[in-house]
């Protein structure tokens, strides 16, 4: 049996999508009529977690973590679906609430590149302390903490490099079917 990242690294981001969305078929609240996934006839897959109601939080767990492998375009889905509690149940959407804000950062030296060469000046002239333990990462970029030469403290918030690349390509395959 070929083990479930494996087999996603050769799936397309719309067969990713798809096995997502069939997992989520499977533990979204039976008291809930979702016209979603009514209209979507999906069939189970073996290689998804059991679905038994005292491993919804393990299910929870797993499918925020293939949320993360799929990219920005998906994390952004996962965030707006945490909000949802008429959709999934609480474990769900209290697991999908960590890509908010929870995610996992970029370098701070990639951080201080993308503000340099933003802002056209060298770290040092630009501030007098940066932080390089952001505050928040979630899924277009990461907030850190500066001290301007003023003293004064503020925060910059860095997009993440390479999103309009990504997005342009997910937007791209799903635009074509």
């Amino acid at each position: 049996m070929v083990p479930i990242t494996e087999a996603m690294k050769k799936m397309t981001q719309s067969e990713k999508l798809l096995r997502i969305l069939t997992r989520l078929s499977h533990v979204v609240k039976t008291d809930t009529t979702s016209e979603l996934f009514k209209s979507i006839k999906l069939q189970k897959h073996s290689s998804f977690p059991p679905t038994e109601e005292s491993n919804t939080k393990k299910t929870a767990s797993w499918l925020r973590e293939r949320v993360l492998q799929l990219g920005p375009t998906f994390i952004k889905i996962g965030q707006l679906s945490s909000t949802r509690s008429d959709l999934f149940p609480h474990e769900i959407g209290t697991e999908l609430a960590k890509l908010q804000d929870r995610l996992p950062a970029f370098s701070s030296t990639k951080a201080k590149g993308l503000i340099e060469r933003e802002l056209g000046a060298p770290g040092h002239e630009l501030f007098k302390e940066f932080e390089d333990q952001p505050i928040a990462a979630a899924s277009l970029g990461q907030v850190h903490q500066v001290v301007l030469h003023t003293g004064e403290r503020v925060v910059v918030k860095v997009q993440k490099p390479g999103l309009k690349k990504l997005f342009d390509i997910d937007l791209t395959e799903y635009t074509s079917y």
